[in-house]
């Protein structure tokens, strides 16, 4: 921030800020990176959001991205797509989740999160319906759960969570695969909930 005789000016920021809902397939580009929640947005049924590598997603407050329809959201192992904070000063739980509930499902319309970074928020993930392969992932420093599973199925493979207050994976319900995981820093690195 730069200042001239009582006037504060503030720095240009190439960002793109988003909201509501997403009713036509749609690429967020590294070009237009990052992309700023300013409120929580929706991938509507029927609807393909697609990350690009190396982008960022920051949520400005608590705000959640749901997915009614499906998100590719891609990186490489040297351009990860984050998800974050936009504070400064970022903390667990300063944003929602990212909650997958995708009414009659199956594998062909399947969302993807592979080489991601999922970071500060409530509950990284979220699977209320739907079905979710993460892989290559990290969900880490979430205020409460790093992946949670209330009905749906989850595929997570090769990926860590860190850091979250409460599990790693809490399961409610639904069908989870797991292959070489690993959980850093948990209190209750998995827990199912009484049925």
């Amino acid at each position: 921030t730069l200042s001239s005789a009582n006037k504060t000016l503030i720095p240009a920021v190439n960002a793109t800020y988003v909201e509501g809902p997403i009713t036509e397939d749609t690429i967020w580009t590294l070009v237009d990176s990052p992309f700023i929640v300013s409120n929580d947005v929706t991938v509507c049924p029927n609807v393909t959001l697609t990350i690009e590598p190396n982008v960022e997603v920051r949520f400005g407050g608590n705000f959640s991205l749901s997915v009614e329809g499906r998100l590719i959201a891609e990186g490489t192992e040297d351009k990860t797509v984050r998800f974050t904070s936009n504070k400064d000063n970022s903390s667990a739980g300063d944003w929602g989740t990212i909650k997958f509930n995708v009414a009659n499902y199956d594998e062909a319309w399947s969302s993807s999160v592979k080489y991601c970074i999922i970071e500060y928020g409530t509950n990284g993930i979220t699977v209320e319906n739907g079905y979710l392969s993460i892989q290559n992932s990290s969900l880490k420093l979430n205020s409460w759960n790093g992946l949670m599973i209330i009905n749906g199925d989850a595929i997570i493979r090769n990926s860590e969570i860190v850091d979250c207050t409460a599990s790693g994976i809490y399961i409610a319900g639904g069908n989870v695969t797991v292959q070489d995981l690993s959980l850093i820093h948990i209190s209750e690195p998995t827990r199912q909930a009484e049925i």
